[in-house]
Formats: structure tokens, C-alpha cells, sequence
């Protein structure tokens, strides 16, 4: 749950359940009338994406903002704001999670929300902090926090997701450059786990 100067913001939310009737919320967990606003930090990680559910169609919710397994600073030290999808089908659910600079993490249930399996969708060479760790002084491709999964009626976590190339040529100094004009479209399930890339074409 969140504490008086937090609150759980810019939402994304699923239907599932064998009954239709479970709720999956996904959130930022970010700071309220805290300033600076500098956010709680669970697990090493600052205003962390945070899971919900309900099994009653909102009426109370079991499982409140909690964290995902495996999600800790290890890999990733910032939430971000809106740089997720979840998708749920019946019993299923899929949750994906990433950023500039940061793995694409997919978590997937099969029993409604209970437990979960993690998978790296696309994993960055300098997680959990491109700053510190540096790029080598060349471009590296990063997702950029657009993405969406989808769930199959068989089951299948469909993903897709864009990149594009950032440099840090001064590590610890808090700031890289990216390269818009070299961005690439990504799709992947987790049936392969196969990237391929979708070419894009501008007129």
C-alpha cells in the first residue's frame, strides 16, 4: 500500500479470471506531496512499478501495489513513469516493463496473478546504470520505453517494442545523448523468443 505522500499513478489495467472478474493493475509508485519529489526507493529501485489485483470486480483487492519477483536494482534502478503494458486472458497474465537504458522484462502467470515467471526480452549490456557503467564511448541500442504485450487466446505473450541508439561518452557526468532518427521496431513472443525486426518505412 502506498504511505501518505505516495501514491500509485499513471495506471495500466487488465480483465481476466476464469470468472471474468479479476482486476490487474499495474502502476508508478511515486511520491505525493513530498519535496522534492524524490520518490520511494523498494528494493534499490526509486518509484518502482507496483502490481494490484482484485478477484471480486474491484469490491477489495488482495494483492496491493507489491513487487514483482526479480525486480530489484540488480537490473534496474528507476520505475519510470508509463513504461509498461499488461495484457491478460482468462488465467494469464503478462506484464512488460523497461526503459531507456534498461532490460525489457516480461513477467508471465498462469494463475491469475499468483506466481510469476520472468523473462528478459531484451537485455542491456550496462543495467542497471548506463551513466556509471558508460558505453564504451560508442552508440549502444536500448528499448526506449515504447511497448505493448498482448496475451493469445492459447496463451502466447505477443510482444513488440521500439529501440534506438544512446551514447554516454562521459560516464558519472548524468546525462547521455540518443538518436531519434535511428529507431527500429522489435516483435517478440515467448513461444520463440526469437527478435525480428519490423522494418519501418517513412514517406
Amino acid at each position: 500500500t502506498t504511505g501518505a505522500d505516495e501514491q500509485a499513478l499513471w495506471g495500466r489495467m487488465a480483465i481476466g479470471g476464469a470468472d471474468g472478474n479479476s482486476i490487474h493493475l499495474i502502476a508508478n509508485y511515486y511520491p505525493g506531496a513530498s519535496n522534492p519529489p524524490t520518490g520511494p526507493v523498494i528494493k534499490g529501485i526509486q518509484s518502482p512499478m507496483v502490481y494490484s489485483r482484485s478477484i471480486n470486480g474491484g469490491n477489495s483487492w488482495n494483492l496491493q501495489s507489491v513487487m514483482l519477483p526479480g525486480y530489484d536494482s540488480t537490473r534496474t534502478l528507476y520505475g519510470g513513469a508509463e513504461e509498461y503494458s499488461i495484457d491478460a486472458d482468462l488465467t494469464t497474465v503478462a506484464i512488460l516493463h523497461g526503459g531507456l537504458g534498461e532490460d525489457l522484462t516480461l513477467w508471465k502467470s498462469i494463475d491469475n496473478g499468483t506466481t510469476w515467471t520472468r523473462t528478459l526480452v531484451d537485455s542491456f549490456p550496462y543495467a542497471p546504470d548506463p551513466d556509471l557503467n558508460g558505453t564504451n564511448g560508442d552508440t549502444v541500442v536500448t528499448n526506449d520505453g515504447g511497448m505493448s504485450v498482448v496475451v493469445a487466446p492459447n496463451g502466447t505473450a505477443h510482444v513488440a517494442f521500439s529501440t534506438e541508439r544512446m551514447l554516454d561518452d562521459t560516464p558519472g557526468d548524468g546525462t547521455f545523448s540518443i538518436f531519434p532518427d535511428d529507431i527500429n521496431l522489435v516483435y517478440w513472443n515467448d513461444n520463440t523468443k526469437q527478435q525480428v525486426n519490423i522494418p519501418i518505412t517513412t514517406a
